[in-house]
């Protein structure tokens, strides 16, 4: 980014620390999103008997396990990703 805008050094730092600062914030909701979803799930568990819970267990695995086989081929398609947040621009 620095060389394709031509940005001064300063500038280049004042982006770089806003994406970290995007990245670190996104990195945090997703976190809050996950124990969110366990809780949740976990909601839904105590609702179930024992076989409709295994059942439910095993949907959440295959959902989970097709989740991987997406990001896998858009890996394989060489779908570009968010930069590392050491990555200057």
């Amino acid at each position: 980014m620095k060389t394709k805008l031509n940005l001064s050094e300063e500038q280049s730092e004042k982006v770089y620390k806003l994406n970290l600062e995007h990245l670190t914030f996104e990195q945090q909701e997703n976190e809050k999103r996950k124990e969110r979803l366990k809780k949740h799930e976990s909601n839904i568990k105590s609702i179930l008997d024992p076989d409709q819970s295994k059942k439910f267990e095993e949907f959440q695995s295959k959902r989970k396990e097709n989740k991987g086989q997406r990001k896998a081929s858009q890996k394989r398609m060489h779908m570009p990703s968010a930069p590392e947040p050491d990555e200057k621009q």
